[in-house]
This record gives structure tokens, C-alpha cells and sequence, in this order.
């Protein structure tokens, strides 16, 4: 779907809808400067490279592309200070991360491992990388990036992938995330989980 919404703080509306209809893709920013990029159109097998740019009232239309395709994108980060991580490229996934300025794509520095729908939580020079899908199946790996190198660090509890939930303006050093699958087929997580920058906390969603 192409469609989008506002949220207020207590309810939902429905704002201009994207340029294209996708899934998978990667996305970050705020409701007034926020960014969509990749992803894969139902009507097409291509994994998107495009990028759009979100006002809180319309979209444009990124001049630059990224350096390569995917889907199932980890986000994080500003409008004009953004980053993507992994991802899946077909028929493989992907170490691959860039960096995002607002109007062009830049290569960062490779993730310590392969894999896509992690989840991706602060800004681009402090952020937090956690989950996803390796191979084989649902990862743990936590890494942090600083916008130069990745280090790695304390594993999620619980291994999930598709992570859409979680603070996409977190820090290296506060952060949480909720949802997500799990290794078994079909099966969904209610966890929510926080990281401190030393340990993680598993706390039941209510």
C-alpha cells in the first residue's frame, strides 16, 4: 500500500500517500522531515533504490538513488543525517549500509554480519543495531555504529527478525524494541526490550 498516517499523540489521520506502493522498505526521520527509501512494489520484482522526502504534508522525490536496492531495510536517524543497515538484495542479503545527507546516498562502513529486517534505533553517528535475519534464522547480534566502524555488542534476548517496532530516536545508550518474529514459522513476540548500552531487559507487553 502507498497509504500513510499522522499519529497526534492519541489519534490517527490520514496524510498524503506515498509516491509508490511498497513493503519492506526502510524509513526514518520525524513526521515533519522524515524519509522513505527502497523496498519492493507489488507490480514489479525490482528491489527499489529510490528515496522520498517527507514534509508532514507531501512528498519529494530524493535526486539521489542508493547505491543499492533492497528490501526489508533497517532505518535510523535525520532527514539530512540518515542510515540504513542489511536488507535483503535478491536473491541474497546484504552487509551493506549507507549513509543519507538529504538529498544523496553514501557507502558506510559494512555491518559486522549479514542479514535483513533488523532494527535500527538513533542518530547516525550513535546508532544501535539489533535482530534481523541471517542465515541461518533470526538473529540476536547487537552492534553499534559510529559513523565511521560498527562494534559489537550485548545480544537482544529474545532472536526476532521484521522488527518495525522500537525508539527510532534512541541512543547507543537507551533504546528499546517490541514485536518482531521468531525463528518458528509463523510465530509472533509480544516482548519488548530495552538496552542500556551494557545489558539487555525483557520486560511482557501489557
Amino acid at each position: 500500500t502507498n497509504a500513510l498516517y499522522n499519529y497526534d499523540g492519541t489519534d490517527w489521520t490520514a496524510g498524503a500517500a506515498q509516491p509508490v506502493g511498497t513493503y519492506g522498505q526502510g524509513s526514518f526521520g520525524t513526521q515533519t522531515a522524515g524519509v522513505v527509501c527502497g523496498g519492493s512494489a507489488p507490480t514489479t520484482s525490482n528491489y527499489l533504490a529510490t528515496s522520498y522526502n517527507y514534509d508532514g504534508e507531501g512528498w519529494t522525490a530524493s535526486p539521489g538513488s542508493m547505491n543499492q536496492g533492497r528490501h526489508y531495510i533497517a532505518g535510523g536517524g535525520t532527514q539530512t543525517a540518515g542510515l540504513i543497515a542489511g536488507g535483503d538484495k535478491g536473491p541474497a542479503k546484504t552487509d551493506n549500509a549507507e549513509e543519507y545527507n538529504g538529498s544523496t546516498w553514501s557507502n558506510g562502513a559494512t555491518t559486522p554480519d549479514i542479514r535483513r529486517g533488523g532494527g535500527l534505533s538513533g542518530p547516525q553517528t550513535a546508532a544501535l543495531y539489533f535482530g534481523g535475519s541471517g542465515d541461518p534464522g533470526a538473529r540476536t547480534d547487537t552492534a553499534t555504529y559510529d559513523g565511521t566502524a560498527w562494534s559489537t555488542n550485548p545480544s537482544i534476548a529474545t532472536s526476532r527478525r521484521l522488527i518495525a517496532g522500537g525508539s527510532k530516536n534512541g541512543t547507543t545508550s537507551s533504546a528499546w524494541m517490541a514485536g518482531g518474529q521468531l525463528e518458528s514459522p509463523d510465530a509472533r513476540s509480544a516482548l519488548t526490550e530495552e538496552f542500556t548500552g551494557e545489558t539487555e531487559t525483557v520486560t511482557a507487553s501489557t
